[in-house]
């Protein structure tokens, strides 16, 4: 099998992300069997990171694989599909999409980067939508979600894989920090706050967690009712600067403010206008507010701090 040109695969993850990935795939316990999960791989620059990582794994074993979950498609009528076309024109990828009138289909420039790693079996691309995604039953030893933004699209992932996970699987939230995340960080909070993860780090927008007790059909309710009451989302939004005490942050100036930003967005979103104005008011008047903000605060302006499209809209059905 020959080395992954890590270097070379385009993406939209930070090298510190590509590290952190690399680090956790080698130095997670593996006991036969388990497997690495991922949601989100796009071009496999993550995917990579997490392969070379468990190839340096000691304790691998042929049994051990990574699934990496995607449509492999978007919408040519979404935000996303200007992101695809401005890195494959870049880096001359183009020839490489599968294309109709409608949609886009990306795939083949997973499969050009991460080809040996899928014909050896290490890599295992399990083409679904997130609503159709499912588990095939092996303990999931580390998951990383990169696709989805809302409390809505991880719920997907919460019932049908968290389930797998053991105490001492590593959670990679992804874009943890951002602008548009408010009820993806609040159940993320939620999570920790019930005792089931613990934050060790962060990596760029990225929370690192390690579970601490078993995930069951139960909890999962108790996840929705939390999410289903406004009061229980705010209080755990505001629930972050607690969480994160005494963890070492990077570059805590540029996303730590985001969780505010997300909260204003939410507030917003929900028809609160009054209270994400006061708070706006009161962040500015902040340390937190600095020019790292600013083009976050355009992009929630520019979209009227409405979420700027569906999930559905974006990735289509398989």
């Amino acid at each position: 099998m020959t080395d992954i040109p890590m270097n070379e695969i385009p993406g939209m993850v930070e090298p510190i992300e590509q590290v952190t990935l690399e680090t956790v795939a080698k130095s997670v316990e593996l006991s036969k069997g388990e497997v690495i999960v991922e949601f989100g791989p796009f071009f496999g620059k993550s995917t990579a990171s997490l392969a070379t990582g468990l190839a340096k794994n000691q304790t691998r074993s042929l049994e051990n694989h990574i699934y990496t979950y995607d449509s492999f498609k978007c919408s040519k009528a979404g935000s996303f599909y200007s992101a695809v076309k401005k890195i494959t024109n870049a880096h001359n990828l183009n020839h490489l999409l599968e294309e109709d009138d409608s949609f886009s289909d990306f795939l083949p420039v997973f499969k050009h980067y991460l080809g040996d790693q899928i014909a050896s079996g290490v890599v295992v691309p399990r083409v679904y939508s997130l609503a159709d995604s499912y588990h095939t039953g092996e303990t999931i030893a580390v998951l990383h979600i990169d696709s989805p933004k809302l409390y809505s699209e991880l719920e997907f992932i919460t019932r049908r894989f968290f389930e797998f996970l053991r105490v001492g699987s590593v959670i990679i939230f992804q874009d943890y920090f951002l602008h548009w995340s408010g009820t993806l960080i609040a159940a993320i909070n939620s999570m920790v706050r019930l005792g089931f993860i613990e934050v060790f780090g962060t990596a760029a927008s990225s929370l690192l967690c390690v579970v601490k007790k078993d995930f069951n059909p139960n909890d999962f309710l108790t996840f929705e009712a939390l999410m289903n009451d406004a009061s229980e989302v705010s209080k755990a939004i505001d629930a972050t600067p607690e969480l994160l005490a005494g963890k070492e942050i990077d570059r805590r100036e540029r996303f730590l403010p985001r969780i505010s930003l997300a909260k204003i967005q939410w507030l917003y979103e929900t028809g609160d206008a009054p209270a994400a104005a006061k708070l706006f008011a009161s962040f500015v008047q902040t340390k937190d507010w600095n020019l790292y903000v600013l083009p976050d605060f355009y992009d929630l302006m520019s979209h009227k701090f409405v979420y700027p499209s569906g999930y559905e809209t974006e990735h289509p059905e398989p």
